[in-house]
């Protein structure tokens, strides 16, 4: 994930040591708006673009040091709207034996979060030369 502290150096380590061998690399994101800013939020989408960038910089990057023909390709295969019942269910589970499992991320979601997919969706759709998988 881009908040990391390790990106995107950890990206490009994982790449140079294993560029030959894997055809994508896995990113990850999820998209909160806990501060109720819908300004912010649904500017999410710019943030999601540039961590794309980066990343395939960084593919670009390592393709030219190793000198390989092949292209890796990015897999953004977790994501979504994720925060309403998050914090929630992170209480809820704090100190269960687990008798019986609770009932986790069960969000009702407004017409913001759909504006937000449907802008998530179209940066993957953009981005497609490099985003081959996004689901």
């Amino acid at each position: 994930h881009s908040n990391m502290p390790t990106y995107p150096q950890w990206e490009a380590t994982v790449l140079e040591a294993t560029y030959e061998q894997v055809d994508y690399i896995s990113l990850h994101m999820y998209f909160e708006n806990y501060e109720k800013n819908t300004a912010e939020y649904l500017a999410l989408p710019a943030k999601l673009d540039r961590y794309i960038g980066t990343v395939a910089g960084i593919i670009d990057y390592v393709k030219a040091k190793t000198r390989s023909k092949r292209d890796v390709k990015i897999s953004f295969d977790e994501w979504n709207v994720w925060y309403h019942q998050r914090k929630r269910d992170a209480e809820r589970m704090r100190g269960w034996d687990w008798p019986e499992a609770p009932r986790l991320l069960e969000d009702i979601y407004n017409f913001e979060d759909v504006l937000q997919v449907g802008c998530i969706i179209n940066t993957f759709i953009r981005r497609s030369d490099i985003v081959r998988i996004a689901c």
